[in-house]
């Protein structure tokens, strides 16, 4: 009883309230933000599946970028994503590839000014051939910096 009167004289002198007149409406919150996006870049989000040897399918999550990429499988393992304008510039872009699979692994970078190269590994010990279908759902995120 004791430790319940302390902690409401302390809730009293530090001047805190309880009254539903101080709460906020969810509601408002979530209607006070703007839609506007001030992010510096512009990003495409989604998730690659792939297998066999056909092309990778991407599902777009979000896409600020104003263009969809078309993706190809050139080799066994070795991806592009194709922009129809040269928006990937050299040091403005930021590239994320996440393969959740302990036997293999991703590599994702600028390959020229429209493209972007995915690749993906199987990890055999010493011998880290490329392979296919281990993609999964698998997410990936392109910034492009302005």
């Amino acid at each position: 009883m004791k430790i319940i009167f302390k902690l409401l004289l302390l809730i009293a002198l530090l001047g805190f309230s309880c009254s539903s007149d101080d709460s906020t409406d969810l509601e408002e919150v979530e209607n006070s933000g703007s839609n506007d996006d001030t992010r510096p870049y512009k990003v495409i989000t989604g998730l690659i599946t792939q297998s066999g040897t056909s092309a990778p399918t991407l599902t777009i999550l979000e896409n600020t970028l104003g263009y969809t990429p078309t993706l190809s499988r050139v080799s066994t393992g070795d991806y592009r994503m194709t922009f129809s304008a040269g928006i990937v510039l050299a040091n403005k872009l930021w590239t994320s590839l996440s393969l959740e699979n302990r036997n293999a692994f991703a590599q994702i970078g600028r390959w020229n000014n429209t493209q972007i190269y995915f690749r993906s590994f199987k990890n055999l010990g010493t011998a880290q051939p490329l392979s296919d279908n281990l993609f999964s759902s698998t997410s990936i995120e392109i910034r492009i910096y302005e």
